[in-house]
Order: structure tokens, then C-alpha cells, then sequence
């Protein structure tokens, strides 16, 4: 049928199937050429065999045919579109772009989730965007919640970190809040921070109009001064702080920047200088209660006033003690005699005393008499046996000639092969001189009965004389350990440390009385004292 024209149905029989025809004609360029009807598909929707069941095909490179991708499915049994391909080589992840209209107006993408009746009127859970905005990465929770959680936001730069976390806002705290009546105050109560009535808390002036120290226990009042504040008991007034205060320092009005301040003192005020005693830390600039009259905790020092050389537990001689090492006893008030009745004939001799870990030697004088020059004995100190040094005692020799002047301590450069001492004057020393007592020029040397803390753990007595007249002495020690400090006086009072301006002590040497004692012990260096410093 050559020359027929495809319009000629009786030739040329119509078909609406392109997959069951088996033949086409067509040219390349160059010669004739035929395709079956199947294959003419297959090149025309899967030109670059990435065609497969499920994918969904879209243009592919230049537009004028088919693609497909694995990243890219619909499941038709299970009506499930699926973007990305898990564990897929590079260009299959799963990224869903949605654009608004957003350059020539300002419609935003949209996510739509219809439910409900979704014939008639159904429901929409809608995803959008702001108009404006930054980029933004949102992390989802990293497992389900668990009940009574929340969803909580975490942002770090453009990343928002969403997890799950326990709704602590919506379980309120149920405390109890007490208002209690202070000083001259009666009444008060409590309620609770999430009761479901209104109340009504009522404070009284006290009928005595006075300050109500009833009831009140020394032991129990006392309070740690390593906290922040302490209770208070009796009339206090607010300061501004011109320096840190700790809570139980004393402390003092400052005028010196032209305004109202107060300060821990750093050396000896005036006695109406004295504001009273800190109940709380105050730091340098802020606000804090001072209180003027009352009783408070107060930091402390004891000064070791009385003779705590009581009980002899024992009796030390040159002749049973040299290159001996002796331990002192630590029980309060013991002490041990160390003497010699007729020291001569050529003694040389190094006597030991250990007052144990953490305590010094003490030494009360009872008497001495030493030859003139030839007879003498020096005492060295020290933290062990093997490491002594002469002992800092004082005052020293005031005259010219530690020979001429006998009124202080001295100092032997050279104690055991010669007895001559150095020249004066000098501040401190460590040798006895011939007797006590002796006076010149307006000071006197160790005398009879005078306490001396030698201030080390260990302390050697050396003794040299010759072979004439004899020398005596007799001597009281004890462990720092056995003087009882621990008590203090009811009504005893109580003045500005000498040393630590600060602090409270028993020892009136400074004259600037604070208060008076109340009595129990000086533990933890701090002591309860009625505060009540002369407005003078």
C-alpha cells in the first residue's frame, strides 16, 4: 500500500494504545528507522533508566523528559509519600522547601493538616511563618515525653533546641512563712504560699514598751560566727559599711570620705568611737544591723590573766634531766618543778622540755640566783629537738655592758665556752641574768612569779658554771595544752583586744570596754557578751 495516506482509515487502522502498536517508521537524519510502541514509552518516561515502581517522575535535565529518584516515592498500598533515601548517596536527603509569596506581597508558605469531617467542614492545623524573620533551625525532643511534661526551648545562635522537661512551674511550692514579733513586738503568725484563704497578721507594741530578754539561754544564744548572721537580742541600728565586717566583729563610726560609715577598727579607737557589735556580714558599701545594746556573740580572745600553775605533778633536776627529753603534762592546771639547789663543780648541762603537737612551752619563774658572769643559763627553742634557736624574750639588757646592767635578758654568743655577753642595749634575749627584779634605768628584768609562753613545742634549759660558788634556781612548766581558757567570769568585763582591735578580750590593758561578760566559754575564739559600750 505504498502512497496511502494515513488519513485512510481502511488502511491506516486507528489505535488509542501506543503500547500495543509493534512498529513505527521515523528517520534519525541519516537512514530509516522503527520503534515499537513500548519502547517509544520507556524512552520517552525513562530516558536515563531512573525510572522504577513508586518513584515519582519529574523533568529531568533540559526538560524534555522524564526522571525519577529513590529520594522521591509514593507507596500507592499504603498512600505514603516518602522524601530521602536512608543511608542514600549524596542529593537524597530529604529537604521540603515550601515558598510564600513573599517578594511581591507577603503571603507565607503554608502547611496545611486536614482532620475531622474532612467531607463537610473539616479541620486545619496550620504551619506557617512570620512576615519577617531570621533563619532558624528547630532540633525536635530527642525522645516522647513522659507525663506532666512540657515543651521547653533552648536557643543557641540560629539553633532552637526543643526537649521535654518537667512542668515545675505549674506545681507551686507550698512553704510556710512565719512572721514572728521582734524585739518589743508581740503576735504574729504564719501562712502558707499557696493556701486558698486570705489572713489577717497582727503585731502589738509590747505592753512594757521595754526590750524582752526573758528566757534567755547563754549556751543556747550562742551563735556561729562562720554563718552570715546571728539572732537578734536587744536594740540594733543600720549602718552603711566603709570597710567589710564580719558578723560578731566590733566595729566603729568613720568619718573619713565626709559621710556616716562604720569599720572593724585597725587600731585602738577612742572610747566613743565604739558603735557596737556587728549581728550579720556587711560588705564595703552596702547596708547592715549593728546592734548597740543586747547580748550578742562576740569574737573573742582570752587572756590568761590568773596563775593556771596549780597541781605539781612532779619534780626535774639538772642531775636527772641532762640530754633528757621530758614530757610536760597537758592536763589543765599540771605543771612540773624544774630546779636545782646548789648547781656548781663544773656543771654543763642541756635539759629538754616537749609540750607536745600543737602546744607551747610555758614557764613561770619562781626564783634564780646565778654567779655573776661565770654561772649561766640560756634557754633555745624550737619546733623539734634537732632545729633550736635562741628564745625571743623581752625586754633585753638596757645598759651598756650586759655584765654592768643585770636588768634584763641576754644574749651568750658563745653560752658554753665563754661568759661573756653582749654589750646593751638589746630588745629581747634568752638568758637569765643574775637575779630577778633588778632595775635600771626605769625597767626591771624577769621577776618572781611572771608567766612567759616560750612560743615553740620544744625548749632546751643549757646550764654551764664553774667549780665555786654555787647557783640555784627553780622554775614551773606546763604545756600551753594545761591552762584552762575556757570559761569566762558572769559580769566580768570585757574590753578591745590589744592586738586584734576587732575582737573582745578579758584583759582591760586597752581601757575600752564593750560590754560585760555572761558568762560560758571562749570556744571557737567567741563569747556571749551583754553589749554595752559608755556613750562617752
Amino acid at each position: 500500500m505504498a502512497n496511502a495516506k494515513i488519513s485512510n482509515d481502511s488502511v491506516f487502522v486507528p489505535a488509542t494504545n501506543v503500547r500495543t502498536i509493534d512498529g513505527l517508521a521515523g528517520y534519525d537524519g541519516s537512514s530509516n528507522v522503527k520503534i515499537t510502541g513500548p519502547a517509544l514509552v520507556t524512552s520517552v518516561i525513562n530516558s536515563n533508566n531512573s525510572g522504577a515502581e513508586g518513584r515519582i517522575p519529574f523533568y529531568g535535565v533540559g526538560a524534555d523528559n522524564f526522571g525519577g529518584s529513590s529520594g522521591l516515592t509514593w507507596t500507592q498500598s499504603t498512600d505514603t509519600l516518602a522524601i530521602g533515601t536512608p543511608g542514600g548517596a549524596s542529593g537524597l536527603n530529604a529537604d521540603l522547601q515550601l515558598s510564600g509569596n513573599y517578594i511581591a506581597g507577603s503571603d507565607q508558605p503554608e502547611l496545611n493538616f486536614k482532620f475531622g469531617d474532612t467531607t463537610n467542614s473539616p479541620s486545619t492545623f496550620k504551619i506557617t511563618t512570620q512576615a519577617t524573620g531570621s533563619d532558624q533551625t528547630w532540633l525536635l525532643p530527642t525522645s516522647l515525653p513522659t507525663a506532666g511534661q512540657i515543651l521547653s526551648a533552648e536557643p543557641n545562635g540560629s539553633e532552637v533546641t526543643l526537649d521535654w522537661v518537667d512542668d515545675n512551674a505549674n506545681t507551686p511550692n507550698n512553704n510556710t512563712i512565719t512572721l514572728a514579733a521582734g524585739t518589743g513586738l508581740t503576735g504574729g503568725g504564719d501562712f502558707t504560699l499557696n493556701q486558698n484563704s486570705n489572713e489577717t497578721i497582727t503585731f502589738n507594741a509590747s505592753a512594757s514598751g521595754g526590750i524582752d530578754f526573758s528566757g534567755l539561754n547563754i549556751a543556747t544564744i550562742k551563735a556561729d560566727l562562720t554563718a552570715s548572721t546571728q539572732t537578734q537580742y536587744g536594740t540594733a541600728i543600720t549602718v552603711t559599711a566603709g570597710a567589710a565586717i564580719s558578723n560578731g566583729e566590733i566595729v566603729m563610726w568613720d568619718y573619713s570620705n565626709g559621710t556616716v560609715r562604720s569599720i572593724p577598727p585597725s587600731s585602738l579607737p577612742q572610747q566613743n568611737q565604739i558603735i557596737g557589735v556587728a549581728i550579720q556580714d556587711i560588705a564595703s558599701g552596702s547596708d547592715g544591723l549593728v546592734l548597740i545594746y543586747g547580748y550578742a556573740t562576740v569574737k573573742s580572745n582570752y587572756s590568761a590573766t590568773g596563775d593556771n600553775f596549780l597541781n605539781e605533778t612532779n619534780t626535774i633536776n639538772i642531775s636527772n634531766s641532762d640530754g633528757v627529753t621530758t614530757t610536760l603534762p597537758t592536763t589543765a592546771n599540771d605543771y612540773l618543778t624544774f630546779k636545782e639547789t646548789s648547781t656548781g663543780n663544773n656543771v654543763e648541762s642541756s635539759s629538754v622540755f616537749d609540750a607536745g603537737a600543737g602546744n607551747t612551752v610555758k614557764m613561770k619563774i619562781i626564783d634564780f640566783d646565778l654567779e655573776t658572769t661565770v654561772d649561766r643559763m640560756q634557754i633555745v627553742v624550737g619546733s623539734s629537738v634537732g632545729s633550736l634557736s635562741a628564745a625571743t624574750l623581752s625586754p633585753g639588757i638596757t645598759g651598756t655592758s650586759g655584765s654592768a646592767s643585770n636588768n634584763g635578758w641576754k644574749i651568750y654568743p658563745n653560752f658554753f665556752t665563754s661568759g661573756v655577753d653582749d654589750n646593751g642595749p638589746k630588745a629581747s634575749g634568752n638568758a637569765f641574768p643574775t637575779d630577778p627584779g633588778i632595775t635600771s634605768g626605769g625597767q626591771t628584768g624577769p621577776e618572781q612569779d611572771s608567766i612567759w609562753d616560750l612560743g615553740a613545742r620544744f625548749a632546751q634549759f643549757d646550764f654551764r658554771s664553774d667549780g665555786s660558788v654555787a647557783s640555784d634556781f627553780e622554775l614551773h612548766l606546763s604545756s600551753s595544752l594545761a591552762v584552762d581558757i575556757t570559761s569566762s567570769t558572769p559580769g566580768a568585763g570585757m574590753y578591745l583586744d590589744g592586738t586584734d582591735f576587732e575582737k573582745s578580750t578579758n584583759n582591760n590593758s586597752t581601757n575600752r570596754f564593750i560590754g560585760t561578760a555572761a558568762g560560758g566559754s571562749f570556744d571557737d575564739d567567741a563569747l556571749v557578751i551583754l553589749v554595752a559600750p559608755p556613750r562617752v
